[in-house]
């Protein structure tokens, strides 16, 4: 099963950006043998404002990523982060390179999957 990941990055190595404030997002495929190939580049909305936010910036930004599974960010508040889970989307906070990152997720993923099997099983 494939499935999509966003990755706040400014630059497209790193994932260097909090959520509220990332001004860009790769898009990755992640295919049933877990390869990650770049979809594309999107552009977002900074949605703090000196600390102040709108429930309806958080929903544009939402419904941007909305074909994503799994959000990567530096850094995410706890309201943002219960935004996207009330979406059905999981955001995980990792600082560093985006290909560690994707293999971490992909392999947390599919033992995630494996455990859910085995439960359903039994």
């Amino acid at each position: 099963m494939s499935y999509r990941i966003a990755v706040a990055s400014s630059e497209g190595k790193r994932i260097d950006q909090h959520f509220a404030k990332a001004t860009s997002f790769v898009i990755y495929e992640i295919s049933g043998d877990g390869k990650a190939t770049i979809l594309e580049k999107r552009s977002a909305k900074i949605v703090c404002h000196n600390g102040e936010h709108r429930d309806d910036e958080f929903y544009e930004k939402i419904a941007l990523l909305k074909d994503c599974r799994y959000i990567l960010v530096a850094k995410i508040g706890q309201r943002a982060s219960m935004y996207l889970k009330s979406e059905g989307m999981i955001a995980y906070e990792y600082e560093g390179d985006i290909l560690v990152a994707i293999e971490k997720l992909t392999r947390y993923v599919s033992v995630q999957d494996l455990i859910y099997k085995s439960m359903r099983k039994g």
